[in-house]
Parts: structure tokens; sequence; C-alpha cells
């Protein structure tokens, strides 16, 4: 199926405080790719970062972002924020992302992390989000 625009990618995980989070990353067609973690404790406002932490042109955005590249199924990127950045590879496999991750901030290291894609229109908040926003 390929990279998809029109939706999220997101992989909810216990972290080590026992607490869930919900690393997601939003792909442009331009090559932009912008990241976003939501955890446990903001979840009453729902799992899903709100569409403004992904408009690429707010500013004082305070999120992650990068640039990807996309050789057929394989993808890789790197994010940058205020604290540093982290180095992404991976595949794309039907509608999920498969990414092992390095950290340049903490030297983290993940393996085949699974990130699902949510389609704008099954989040609610985002059902007027379109692809190119």
């Amino acid at each position: 199926m390929g990279l998809r625009f029109d939706g999220l990618y997101c992989c909810i995980t216990r972290v080590a405080d026992g607490s869930l989070q919900n690393r997601v990353f939003r792909f442009y067609e331009d090559g932009t790719v912008i990241g976003a973690t939501i955890g446990e404790g903001r979840f009453s406002q729902g799992v899903y970062p709100l569409p403004f932490w992904f408009d690429k042109d707010e500013e004082g955005f305070s999120g992650s972002r990068g640039r990807y590249s996309l050789d057929g199924d394989a993808l890789s990127f790197r994010c940058k924020d205020s604290a540093g950045s982290v180095d992404y590879a991976g595949t794309v496999v039907g509608e999920a992302l498969f990414l092992s991750s390095h950290s340049n901030i903490n030297g983290h290291e993940a393996h085949g992390v699974g990130y699902a894609f949510h389609p704008f229109s099954t989040i609610d908040g985002w059902r007027h989000v379109s692809p190119t926003s």
C-alpha cells in the first residue's frame, strides 16, 4: 500500500514508570515528518495529540520534526526537537510501520517497533483535517 498521508501512525506502549504513552508520526507528501508523544496523564483529552501539534507551519511548535526518505518500502528519517534528535529506520508494511530507532540524546535504542495507521476520518477532532494540511 505504501506510506499514507491521510492519518497518523501510532504506537501505544508502557514506559518504565508503568504508565502508557502514544508515540505518533504524521507524514506529508513534501517529505516532512512530525512526531509527538502524548502521555497517559493527558489521555483525558483523548489518546491522539491535537491537530495543531502536526501543523508544519505552526509558529511556536515544540514537537519533533524532520525530513523522511522513502525507497520502495524502506523508510528513514531523523526527528529533531529542542532536546536533540532521534534517528529512525524501518519499513512500510501494509498499513503499518516497523521502525528501529536510536536516540542521539541519551543513546536509547529500540528495534522493530510497530506503528499502526489511523486515518483522520476515524479520529475524533481530526475529521476536518485534509491530507495536505
